[in-house]
C-alpha cells in the first residue's frame, strides 16, 4: 500500500473516531478539531485525485480507435470519446438489470405502451409489486413516465411523450448500463491496464459512402472490442451484425452482443449467425471482467 492510500485510511479512521468523541467533548473544541482534520483530509484527497488523473491521462490513448478504423478503410464520421451519461438515469437502468426477473413482464408492457403512445394498466400476478413501484418512481423522477397510480394488485401508467422516454425504454437503458459497467471496471483495474481508448455512438462512413453505426468500441491494452446492445426484435439484426463484424475485421472473442436477460436460443443464434458472443445485462460486470482481464481461452 502506498503512502497516499495509507494516509487516506488513517485520516478516515481518525474522522470516524472524532465523530464519536464529539458526543462528549466541548462543542467548540470539537468543531475546531474537526475542521482542521477535514481540511487536512481534503488536501490529501485532492492530491490523490490529481495523482490518479495524471496516471490515467498517461494510459488514455485518445484517437487510437479512430486511427484503427481508418487503417481498415473506415472513416469515423461521428463519435463520443468516452462514457459520458446521466449518473442518476444510469441508476434507473441498473435497477432494471439487477431485478429483471421481477420487472420483465412490466417492462414489456411499458415498451409496448410507449411504442403505441398509449397509457396502460398492468396487473401483477406474482410478487413484483414492490420492485415495479420502486422502478416506476425512478422512471417518474426522470420523466420517463408522466405518473403512475398504484392499485391493489397492479398499476396504471401514464406514459411520457418525450423523445428521451421512448429512446430509454426501447433500449438506451442497456447502453447506459454497458457504459457504467465498463467505466467501473476501468477505474477499478488500473494495475491491469497499460492503455485504453473508448468511442460511444460511433457513426462510420463505409468505403461505399454509406453510414452505419456501432454502439460502443473499446480498446484495452491494444485489444479492440466492439459491443452492440439489443433489447428486442433481435432476429433481424443477426445478418447486419455479421456484416459489421467482418467490416471491422473482429472475430468472436472481440465482438459482443448485450441483451437484457439469459436466453440460450438467442445466444446460440448470435454465435451461429453473427459470430458474436452474447452477454446478459443481469450479470454484465462479471462477463466484462472475464473478457477484458482474463485469458481469452476461458470464454465459452
Amino acid at each position: 500500500m502506498n503512502e497516499t492510500k495509507q494516509s487516506l485510511m488513517e485520516l478516515a479512521d481518525s474522522i470516524d473516531l472524532l465523530a464519536e468523541q464529539i458526543k462528549t467533548m466541548d462543542a467548540l473544541e470539537a468543531t475546531n478539531e474537526f475542521m482542521e482534520l477535514h481540511k487536512e483530509f481534503e488536501e490529501i484527497t485532492e492530491n490523490y485525485s490529481l495523482e490518479r488523473k495524471e496516471t490515467w491521462s498517461k494510459k488514455y490513448r485518445k484517437g487510437y480507435l479512430k486511427e484503427w478504423l481508418r487503417d481498415r478503410g473506415l472513416e469515423p464520421a461521428q463519435a463520443t470519446e468516452g462514457l459520458s451519461s446521466d449518473r442518476y438515469l444510469t441508476k434507473t437502468a441498473e435497477y432494471l438489470a439487477d431485478n429483471f426477473s421481477k420487472l420483465e413482464e412490466f417492462y414489456k408492457s411499458l415498451k409496448n405502451g410507449q411504442s403505441v403512445r398509449r397509457n396502460f394498466n398492468f396487473l401483477d400476478h406474482g410478487n413484483a409489486m414492490a420492485y415495479i413501484s420502486t422502478w416506476c418512481q425512478m422512471l417518474k423522477n426522470h420523466e420517463i413516465i408522466d405518473y403512475v397510480i398504484e392499485k391493489q394488485n397492479g398499476f396504471y401508467v401514464d406514459i411520457a411523450e418525450m423523445k428521451l422516454a421512448t429512446f430509454f425504454i426501447n433500449g438506451y437503458w442497456l447502453e447506459l448500463l454497458l457504459r457504467s459497467e465498463i467505466g467501473d471496471l476501468i477505474k477499478n483495474n488500473g494495475d491491469k491496464i497499460d492503455s485504453f481508448d473508448i468511442l460511444s455512438g460511433v457513426e462510420i462512413l463505409k468505403p461505399d459512402n454509406s453510414l452505419t453505426e456501432f454502439d460502443l468500441m473499446l480498446m484495452v491494452n491494444e485489444q479492440v472490442y466492439w459491443f452492440e446492445c439489443k433489447s428486442g426484435d433481435i432476429g433481424r439484426y443477426y445478418k447486419l451484425f455479421n456484416e459489421h463484424r467482418k467490416l471491422i475485421d473482429l472475430d468472436y472473442k472481440n465482438a459482443v452482443a448485450v441483451i437484457p436477460s439469459p436466453n440460450v436460443q438467442i445466444a446460440s443464434n448470435f454465435r451461429k449467425r453473427s459470430q458474436m458472443q452474447t452477454f446478459f445485462a443481469t450479470d454484465l460486470q462479471a462477463q466484462l471482467n472475464r473478457i477484458l482481464f482474463k485469458d481469452q481461452t476461458q470464454l465459452i
